[in-house]
């Protein structure tokens, strides 16, 4: 007990002096200077804010301000941190997509984190070229070739040095100044916009310059260089009246001519191409579902063809590049070697000045409109080895053409196993120019024609003329349906026609000798 007692009063000044001691030491952290992080802010002035497509990123110039707040100073403190104390974020950024990237930077002091953020772009690439020479000469053309690839362009002007050359050929050294720039896609003028042109479709893109020359009154200083721009193609689609059609054996015009193709750039940029841009490989006309080669395949599949459309981007001179699409196409019908038939029953019936397609099997065409000298040609049509038969008429000379429906002189003729229930009318009683079946033969041939005269009982004469419109047979002469064979003996241009009234031809069949 009496070491108990001795010890009490020694602990109780120990504790005493341990609270008087933590006491003093809340009491100096109350009284330390505090720094609170407010904000950081970015100087973005140096800093490359535009990349080409596979560009790395790069931060290089940014300057990075932070605000603190010191709490023993009325005004904060900007301070310039160094590039190891804060942090970059550019994980949204992608060099191999076009378009706006925003970049994240960031601080920490104590506990507490700031952001700022700014934003970058990436471009197809940037063209900027130097050195552009021109000649002194009146509309003179000097050619510099640049060959750029890219999914797009962006074309600078701003650097160019325009020189002028002298008479004798000979670089002066002092570049000229005040020139004007054009930028041309082909014959379109293209907006330059701070110096700037962006080349959103591949091609061919010329930068001129030019200035009227103050040396030679009326003659003016001229130059282009020559870009390029071969803009990444992603599609090539075709679109035309289904897609999958019917098509009659010997014939491409729906593939040639109504189809229509659209192009679509990687940067999302269409453009509409002509039949003429495109290469059709894979078609065959001469392959119907009725040829004899197709009657060995099952019956859903005869006469089916795929078909391949390609489109070179650029021209010779610069970078090349395909893209190609597919499309099923069904032909039907039967070509005939060495045949050309035509047969006005196939044709719907029309009244003068309508005009219609009548190919609907076999391989010939026609068309009929009765305002025009010759209303269909063979540049229409792809395959001409069998020549062609084209009916054309004038109406300011007083004739037509009209499908009809048969009349009394009859629907059929002994020796030939076709009936007819129409009949192209050739009208009229002017010059058998002036209304025909116009005929280009590509070899000696037999033309086998069923005709009748317009009104029954009056015999009329339906001859064949040649290029001069000139007759060489005279002897197909009838009243009621008949038929007749004129034969030539080389490849050439004839005609059908009237050598007085009107009369109707019901069938045509020309056969070349083998």
């Amino acid at each position: 007990m009496k070491k108990l007692r001795i010890l009490l009063p020694v602990l109780m000044a120990a504790m005493m002096l341990l609270t008087i001691s933590f006491a003093a030491a809340c009491k100096k952290k109350d009284g330390e200077v505090t720094t609170e992080l407010v904000s950081i802010t970015l100087n973005t002035d140096n800093v490359k804010k535009e990349f080409e497509m596979g560009d790395a990123f790069d931060a290089e110039g940014l300057v990075v301000t932070a605000t603190l707040k010191h709490s023993d100073k009325a005004e904060p403190e900007e301070k310039v941190l160094e590039k190891s104390e804060y942090n970059i974020d550019s994980s949204a950024y992608n060099s191999s997509v076009e378009g706006n990237y925003n970049i994240i930077v960031s601080y920490s002091y104590g506990d507490v984190r700031k952001e700022a953020n700014y934003s970058v772009t990436v471009v197809g690439m940037i063209v900027a070229f130097e050195g552009l020479e021109v000649k002194l000469a009146a509309g003179a053309i000097d050619t510099y070739n640049l060959t750029m690839i890219s999914k797009s362009a962006t074309i600078d002007v701003s650097k160019i040095v325009v020189k002028e050359v002298d008479e004798n050929g000979v670089v002066i050294d002092e570049p000229i100044t005040d020139y004007e720039v054009k930028v041309y896609n082909g014959a379109k003028e293209l907006e330059i916009e701070n110096n700037k042109v962006k080349a959103e479709e591949g091609g061919t893109y010329q930068i001129w310059a030019s200035k009227p020359s103050e040396k030679h009154n009326g003659y003016t200083l001229r130059g282009f260089v020559r870009i390029y721009v071969l803009n990444a193609m992603t599609k090539l689609e075709v679109t035309g009246e289904d897609s999958v059609f019917t098509q009659a054996a010997g014939r491409l015009d729906k593939v040639t001519t109504t189809w229509n193709y659209t192009l679509t750039y990687a940067n999302g940029k269409t453009k509409a191409l002509t039949p003429a841009d495109v290469t059709i490989t894979g078609y065959n006309p001469k392959i119907g579902a009725l040829s004899t080669e197709e009657a060995s395949k099952p019956a859903d599949s005869r006469g089916k063809q795929e078909v391949t459309a390609t489109y070179n981007a650029v021209d010779a001179k610069g970078a090349a590049e395909q893209i190609t699409c597919t499309r099923m196409v069904t032909v039907t019908g039967k070509y005939t070697p060495n045949k050309l038939e035509f047969n006005a029953s196939e044709m719907m019936t029309i009244d003068t000045g309508s005009k219609q397609d009548i190919l609907e099997s076999g391989y010939y065409f026609t068309a009929i409109n009765s305002s025009e000298q010759q209303i269909a040609g063979p540049d229409d049509y792809s395959d001409l080895s069998l020549g062609y038969i084209l009916m054309q008429a004038n109406s300011t000379d007083g004739s037509n053409l009209a499908v009809q429906t048969t009349n009394s002189q009859g629907s059929s003729v002994v020796g030939l196993d076709k009936s007819f229930s129409k009949r192209l009318d050739l009208a009229g009683t002017s010059k058998p120019d002036c209304r025909n079946i116009k005929l280009n033969l590509v070899g000696k041939a037999a033309i086998t024609v069923v005709a009748a005269s317009n009104s029954g009982g009056n015999a009329r004469t339906l001859a064949l003329f040649n290029e001069e419109f000139m007759p060489i047979d005279e002897g197909f002469e009838t009243d009621k349906i008949a038929m007749y064979t004129f034969e030539v003996s080389e490849a050439g241009t004839y005609f059908l026609g009237s050598m007085n009234s009107g009369m109707s031809v019901y069938y045509i069949l020309i056969e070349y000798e083998d």
